[in-house]
């Protein structure tokens, strides 16, 4: 439970951090998301012995992590924001049934980016800066509206519009 208090903390405090910025509110949701894991990995940091530590214990949970279970609440209350933001602002597309999921996304990227810090023995941990780029991009270039999202659109404006609900004479 300690340990699991530790981790939590760490999150909220990246939380609380970044949304104190002052352009904060600025940013969009990618922005955000980027944001909150540059600082969190900064706090992971000054801490960085008992983290290795700790994510250590925890290998003795095949498929777990129970000292992240506090943190991944945080995270996803924190992660629903962003999205709903990114949703609201046309930024992210709102698909069915996978909307939902997007928070489960960057989940994992948090725990990626966790494992790759650990990990990471290059000078100022670079690399774990470039995954975060990447990995959090790659996300979200998931999220956004592709021309597949337009292309059934189109469809479904076609069909519910007549278009297809006939037969088609050229």
């Amino acid at each position: 439970g300690l340990e699991e208090s530790v981790w939590a903390d760490l999150t909220a405090m990246a939380i609380s951090k970044v949304q104190s910025q002052e352009v904060w509110d600025q940013y969009n949701s990618r922005e955000k998301a980027l944001a909150f894991f540059y600082a969190f990995v900064e706090l992971l940091k000054t801490k960085r012995s008992y983290v290795v530590y700790s994510l250590k214990q925890s290998e003795r949970y095949p498929g777990r992590t129970p000292v992240l279970e506090g943190s991944k609440k945080l995270f996803g209350s924190f992660a629903d924001g962003l999205i709903q933001q990114g949703i609201e602002s046309g930024e992210l597309a709102d698909r069915r049934f996978f909307s939902d999921r997007y928070k489960d996304a960057l989940w994992l990227q948090y725990g990626v980016i966790v494992k790759f810090w650990v990990n990471d023995k290059s000078a100022g941990f670079e690399k774990t800066d470039a995954a975060i780029e990447k990995g959090v991009n790659v996300t979200f270039d998931f999220f956004e509206k592709s021309p597949i999202d337009s292309l059934l659109d189109y469809g479904k404006f076609i069909f519910n519009n007549g278009g297809l609900k006939q037969k088609m004479k050229f």
